[in-house]
């Protein structure tokens, strides 16, 4: 009965949930080369 209004909320959750992880990711990117640059100072 309601599958357009579910569709939508659906296709926005999941745009939601890709930004999410793309920032989670360049989070742990950006964490990870801090840890190298640190490790890896002399």
């Amino acid at each position: 009965m309601h599958s357009q209004p579910v569709c939508t909320l659906t296709d926005a959750g999941r745009a939601a949930l890709r930004a999410c992880a793309a920032l989670d990711q360049a989070a742990d990117a950006a964490a990870r080369d801090a840890v190298v640059r640190c490790a890896t100072r002399p």
